[in-house]
C-alpha cells in the first residue's frame, strides 16, 4: 500500500492538479517523463523501506539486550536481506501498480489493484503452498521470495541459521530474476499504454452527462416568494435518511465496489475450500 502511494501518485496527480497540460505542452519525451517519474518514486520507496533494517539495527544496540545471546551485528546480513529480498519486491510491486495507475489514472483503482494482488497472493499461498509436492513450484513463482528462502534453508541447523545467509543461486536466484522480469514487463506495458493525450470522457460518460443536462433542463427550479415552513424536530430524520441513501448509492454504484465484492468472494471460497486440509490431507480431530 505504501509503495502504491508513491508510484501511483506521480502519474495521477498531474491530471488531478491540472499540471498535466503544462507538461504535455513542453518538449519532454514520453520515455523521459514516464521512466523519470517511476525512477524517482521507486527511489523514494526504496529509501523509505530502509527504515526497516535501520530500526532492526538500532533495536539490536539497545542496552537491555544480551549482546552475547544476540550475536554480532554483521552489515552483510542486512545488505543481503535489503538488496536480494526487499528491493526486488519493492520494484515488483512498484512497477505493477505504476502500470495500473498509468492505465486507469485513478488512485482508487490503483488501491483496488493492491487488494486484488494481495488476495491473489494469499489464495496462491493457501491453495498451493500447503501441498508438499508443489512446494518447489511455489518457491519459484511466489512473488516475495519467502518460499524460495524457505526452500534454501529448510534443512539448516539452528547454528547454520544463526551464522549464514542463503546463497543467491538456484531457486532463490531464479525467483528474484522472475520478480524483476515481471516488474520490467509491467513497466513496458505502462510505457506502451501511456499517452500524453488528455484523458477524454468515454461514450458512456458523455451519454450520462447529456442525459443529466436534459433532465436539469426539464426540472427547472420553481421560484416561490416564501419557503415552506420546516419542522426542526423532524428535519434531522429526513436529513439522515437522504444522507444515508446518497452515501449508499455512491458506494454500490461504484465499479470498485463490485470488484472488491468479487475478490472477497474468491478469498472466502478459497478459504472454505482448504479449511479442512493440512499439507494436502484432511484434518481429523484427535484426543
Amino acid at each position: 500500500f505504501v509503495t502504491t502511494a508513491f508510484v501511483a501518485n506521480v502519474i495521477v496527480r498531474d491530471d488531478d492538479s491540472g499540471f498535466g497540460p503544462m507538461v504535455r505542452s513542453t518538449q519532454v519525451r514520453k520515455f523521459d517523463y514516464l521512466i523519470g517519474r517511476f525512477a524517482g518514486a521507486f527511489l523514494a520507496a526504496a529509501v523509505a523501506f530502509l527504515a526497516v533494517p535501520l530500526a532492526m539495527w538500532l533495536g539490536s544496540l539497545m542496552p537491555w539486550l544480551d549482546a552475547e545471546t544476540l550475536g554480532p551485528n554483521r552489515l552483510e546480513y542486512y545488505a543481503f536481506a535489503y538488496g536480494a529480498l526487499a528491493l526486488p519486491n519493492v520494484f515488483l510491486t512498484a512497477a505493477i501498480f505504476f502500470a495500473v495507475a498509468t492505465v486507469t489514472r485513478s488512485m482508487m483503482y490503483s488501491y483496488v489493484g493492491v487488494v486484488v494482488f494481495l488476495v491473489g497472493y494469499l489464495v496462491l499461498v493457501g491453495l498451493v503452498g500447503s501441498r508438499p509436492e508443489l512446494r518447489e513450484t511455489v518457491a519459484y513463482i511466489e512473488p516475495f521470495g519467502i518460499g524460495a528462502v524457505s526452500t534454501a534453508t529448510r534443512y539448516w541447523t539452528a547454528a547454520e541459521s544463526n551464522l549464514m545467509v542463503p546463497p543467491l543461486d538456484g531457486v532463490l536466484l531464479a525467483n528474484r530474476a522472475l520478480a524483476i522480469g515481471v516488474g520490467l514487463v509491467a513497466l513496458a506495458f505502462a510505457y506502451w499504454r501511456f499517452s500524453f493525450a488528455e484523458k477524454g470522457m468515454s461514450k458512456r460518460k458523455l451519454r450520462r452527462q447529456a442525459k443529466t443536462e436534459a433532465k436539469l433542463g426539464r426540472d427547472a427550479p420553481l421560484l416561490v416568494a416564501t419557503l415552506p415552513a420546516t419542522d426542526p424536530d423532524r428535519a434531522w430524520a429526513t436529513q439522515l435518511i437522504f444522507r444515508c441513501r446518497f452515501e449508499i448509492l455512491q458506494l454500490v454504484k461504484s465499479p470498485a465496489f463490485f470488484v472488491l465484492l468479487l475478490i472477497g468472494l474468491v478469498n472466502a471460497g478459497a478459504a472454505l475450500w482448504t479449511a479442512n486440509e493440512l499439507y494436502g490431507t484432511p484434518a481429523r480431530p484427535v484426543t
